[in-house]
């Protein structure tokens, strides 16, 4: 939880960093988070684990039900529903799409870099204990270090080369609906009971959840979807338009102790980035740092120990 922890704090402060320099526009706020929690038993635990977390530096505070309402107006429809709430004040939130599409623009103009979008990868080229090129359905492309960050395809790749990877899909399911203010949370929402996560991201809201074991099946299942529905009417009924929402199933890179793989393999210029599980984008900006100053032979921030390969 601590490693977790501090990976997240360094990719925020990474995340400010980038944002500052190059100007990146992704509905990015500094609004906070409140997990809610419908169990008295569970509210309890959760302020003893909190106590814990500010002793280890994390700036939250419990909140009882009328202090959850006062913070986020949104949430009175569901207040007869809560116990109370833990709010961490400094977390943020933006929409990882338009970062990814803002960041990829500054790279091309500014940076001169080249994507070779929509290139299949048919095996990475070894030579001894090294890597020496990717080859694509088009050519062979030789690099100096090379950086696995495929998610759940790391797996099959990487398995070419006898090197284990142990990273599983877990299908997990969003929908996205245009808010009604007053009545959209300005406040990032957890709703622990539920599993589902609420944010405001411009004019919408994202709501996401849902655990599910089933491969890499890309179809999305109509009763889960209508499931989530549920839930979001339950807590934030006036919210948004949900007759006209979007919908979105994908497959979050999950480990089993739920911690990324960063660092280094066997071979000596093949380096790992992967298994972020549903914290892809809390933990993306520190976890390049990290791998960064590991291939250029500075020392990490973090001990990269404890998310590597052989932990």
């Amino acid at each position: 939880m601590l490693e977790l922890l501090s990976l997240g704090a360094l990719s925020k402060a990474t995340l400010r960093e980038l944002v500052q320099r190059e100007a990146i526009e992704f509905d990015y706020v500094h609004n906070g988070k409140l997990v809610i929690y419908r169990d008295k038993g569970q509210f309890e635990q959760a302020r003893r684990k909190m106590d814990y977390l500010v002793g280890a530096g994390a700036a939250q505070q419990a909140l009882d039900v009328s202090a959850c309402v006062n913070l986020e107006p949104a949430l009175a429809d569901a207040g007869p529903l809560l116990a109370g709430g833990i709010h961490a004040p400094s977390e943020e939130a933006g929409d990882c799409r338009q970062f990814c599409l803002a960041l990829a623009r500054v790279l091309r103009e500014r940076y001169k870099v080249c994507f070779s979008l929509g290139t299949r990868i048919d095996r990475i080229v070894t030579e001894g204990r090294r890597a020496v090129a990717i080859r694509t359905s088009g050519e062979d492309v030789p690099a100096a270090a090379f950086v696995v960050a495929l998610g759940n395809g790391s797996v099959p790749l990487l398995s070419m080369l006898g090197v284990r990877v142990p990273v599983y899909p877990l299908t997990g399911y969003s929908l996205t609906v245009q808010s009604v203010p007053g009545f959209t949370p300005a406040v990032s929402v957890t709703d622990l009971h539920r599993k589902v996560v609420y944010a405001s991201l411009g004019s919408r809201m994202r709501i996401a959840g849902m655990v599910e074991i089933t491969g890499m099946d890309e179809s999305q299942r109509a009763d889960r979807l209508a499931l989530l529905e549920r839930h979001a009417k339950e807590v934030f009924p006036r919210a948004g338009n949900y007759t006209a929402k979007a919908t979105w199933c994908g497959h979050r890179p999950a480990t089993p102790d739920s911690k990324p793989l960063i660092g280094p393999t066997p071979y000596g210029n093949l380096w790992l980035n992967t298994g972020h599980g549903a914290l892809g984008f809390t933990l993306a900006c520190g976890s390049a740092r990290l791998l960064a100053d590991a291939i250029a032979g500075r020392t990490p921030t973090l001990d990269l120990k404890a998310y590597a390969l052989t932990r």
